[in-house]
C-alpha cells in the first residue's frame, strides 16, 4: 500500500472527500472523486483472494450500492440543460381567455 510520511494515502483521501462532502463543497464534483477511489478501492481487493469477495463484510460487493449512491448524487446535483434538439425547458405560457362574441 502507498505511505506517505508513514500514513495511508487512499485512507486519507477518503476522509478528505467525505470532509468535503459533508461541508458541501462541489458535491457532484467530490462524489464523481469518490467513484474514482471507489474504482482503485475495488481493483486493489480484487487482488485478494477470492473467499474474501463476499465475506460478511464484503470489500467488493459493499462497492455496488455506493456506487448507485454516488451515481444518484451526481444526478441530482448537477444542473439540468435544455434539451440538445432546440426544445426550451420552461414553463408553459398562461392560457389566455376566448373573446366573448
Amino acid at each position: 500500500m502507498l505511505k506517505v510520511f508513514g500514513y495511508a494515502t487512499p485512507g486519507w483521501f477518503s476522509i478528505a472527500l467525505g470532509i468535503l462532502l459533508l461541508v458541501n463543497w462541489r458535491p457532484a464534483l467530490v462524489a464523481e472523486a469518490m467513484i474514482v477511489l471507489l474504482i482503485i478501492f475495488s481493483i486493489a481487493s480484487l487482488m485478494l483472494p477470492h473467499e474474501y469477495w463476499l465475506t460478511p463484510f464484503a470489500p467488493v460487493l459493499k462497492n455496488l450500492p455506493l456506487a448507485v449512491a454516488l451515481l444518484t448524487l451526481i444526478g441530482m446535483e448537477k444542473p439540468r440543460r435544455p434539451a440538445a434538439h432546440g426544445l426550451a425547458l420552461a414553463t408553459p405560457a398562461p392560457a389566455r381567455a376566448l373573446p366573448v362574441a
